[in-house]
């Protein structure tokens, strides 16, 4: 009897040992989370000019850990009291998980004055911020990209306290997996590029040449993208993402000899057959989903359209 008790603990002990084996062995499940961008997403010729894309409604964007927008949200935002309440409501600006990097449709015919976007996001329109491991920095390019806002008063402020949060933000960053940089404009150059692609075949607007700041005058090539290129050095990936995208192209992506990505990504499907200039792409829409694992420092991304997101 004692025999076959002990034999019963030796074999109970000998199969508890390799279970825990097997449990340490096993794979652990990584904490991930999911990013979903947009831009160029107005709704075509919606009622006050201030619907996005109907179809973005119907995706669910509060399964999405985070929600970065790429500017153009609606067709015209101050056109009607309602739109920015509708923007607010339905992307949830002021939310800390929310980044967008505003564009020209946002702020058409406000001159410069971007205060009634701060108010909603509770953050100027550049800022930055540190999630799950990630820097986001989130410019405004709409002043060194679009004419229409540019030679105001409050232009140098607004520019140099940008480009001195470029600066503050490259030269500190050191434990950041990534560095990404939510813009609308395109802030890719074909000299960046080594003239191995055309920006303005992918861009809807390309303003290579405009001068980003006032005190330290200069381009987007000559004074951000060397401090870009050291932060990438320093082994934080640096990615950039554009809205003003969608009319040309449906999809964008391009890695610089160093490791830089500058991806690009916007809608204009909405606009139907009455708006169809020569470079009009038809091509479905597409947006950028990301897959974030911050354990393992990996920040992956995929293009995928937006018809099969639609919830049918």
């Amino acid at each position: 009897m004692k025999k076959l008790f002990f034999k019963f603990i030796i074999v109970f002990a000998i199969a508890l040992f390799f279970q825990n084996c097997n449990s340490f062995f096993e794979k652990k499940e990584l904490e991930t989370f999911h990013y979903f961008f947009a831009g160029h997403c107005y709704q075509w010729n919606s009622p006050n000019w201030g619907r996005s894309d109907f179809r973005l409604e119907k995706i669910g964007l509060d399964t999405f850990d985070q929600i970065w927008l790429g500017g153009d949200i609606v067709e015209n935002l101050f056109h009607h009291p309602q739109n920015i309440e509708f923007v607010d409501s339905f992307f949830q600006v002021g939310k800390p998980t929310t980044h967008w990097a505003i564009g020209n449709h946002d702020v058409l015919d406000q001159k410069g004055d971007f205060s009634g976007i701060e108010k909603k996001t509770k953050r100027k329109t550049f800022h930055t911020s540190h999630q799950n491991g990630i820097t986001i920095l989130v410019l405004n390019t709409t002043e060194f990209s679009f004419s229409a806002y540019q030679n105001q008063p409050h232009e140098c402020e607004m520019l140099d306290g940008q480009f001195n949060l470029i600066k503050a933000v490259t030269d500190t960053i050191q434990n950041s997996s990534h560095l990404v940089i939510l813009h609308h404009h395109a802030l890719l150059t074909n000299e960046i590029a080594e003239q191995k692609i055309k920006v303005e075949d992918a861009f809807n607007i390309y303003t290579p040449d405009y001068n980003i700041a006032c005190e330290e005058r200069g381009t987007f090539s000559e004074l951000v993208f060397p401090l870009l290129q050291k932060v990438q050095k320093r082994g934080v990936e640096v990615i950039l993402i554009g809205g003003d995208t969608g009319l040309r192209v449906k999809e964008f992506e391009f890695k610089t000899q160093e490791g830089i990505t500058f991806l690009g990504s916007g809608l204009n499907n909405s606009a139907g057959t009455e708006y169809k200039p020569a470079y009009f792409n038809p091509a479905p829409d597409k947006v950028l989903i990301f897959k974030h694992q911050p354990e393992i420092r990996n920040l992956e991304w995929e293009f995928r359209l937006l018809d099969e997101m639609v919830k049918k």
